[in-house]
């Protein structure tokens, strides 16, 4: 398969966004419409992976990183960090996933969305898992801390999704048991939920 210029396969079309939500901030979309600047951000990134430019997709995650930092966009921030993430695993370069996904959790924490943090969360077990023991602990022990909060405040599908990331690091640990725990919680957690 050939590489593009970054080194990743031209494949990487596997980088997964998180949708916008109230706080981002809105500029004018091509057609008149208003588009948030994250929005924005996750359209960019994904047209370039589908195009198979990991390369570009990861320059424009990078910029809009910078430019969030530079406009105090917190939102926008974990957008751009779980958009890295993705094309990080999807490219093989896990350590940079983790922090990556790492900070996407924590920011989306600081802004009390947990349902995106939860999301968050699988780009970071699924990253750790590919790292070892270690890093799946780490990954565990900060989605603990995750669900904690999910539970704390009553958002049942936050938790089951936060178990379900879980799951990939217990069954790299070979924890299969606390991989089905976790799966049949997430499960009836989603149907409490009406999911």
């Amino acid at each position: 398969q050939l590489l593009n210029s970054r080194g990743c396969p031209g494949c990487c079309a596997t980088a997964v966004a998180s949708p916008a939500g109230p706080g981002s901030m809105a500029v004018a979309g091509a057609g008149g419409e208003s588009e948030t600047e994250d929005v924005k951000l996750t359209r960019s990134v994904q047209e370039q992976l589908l195009r198979g430019d990991a390369a570009r997709a990861y320059r424009i995650a990078e910029e809009g990183l910078n430019q969030a930092r530079s406009s105090h966009d917190r939102r926008c921030e974990a957008i751009a960090q779980d958009l890295l993430a993705g094309i990080h695993i999807a490219c093989g370069r896990h350590n940079e996933a983790v922090a990556a996904a790492r900070s996407s959790v924590q920011l989306f924490l600081e802004l009390e969305d947990l349902r995106s943090a939860s999301g968050a969360a699988q780009a970071l077990c699924d990253a750790a898992s590919s790292l070892g023991a270690g890093a799946c602990e780490a990954a565990l022990e900060d989605v603990a801390e995750l669900r904690a909060r999910c539970r704390a405040a009553g958002d049942a599908a936050a938790e089951a999704q936060a178990l379900l990331a879980a799951c990939l690091a217990y069954f790299s640990l070979a924890r299969y048991e606390d991989c089905l725990a976790s799966a049949r919680e997430a499960s009836e957690l989603f149907e409490s939920a009406g999911g």
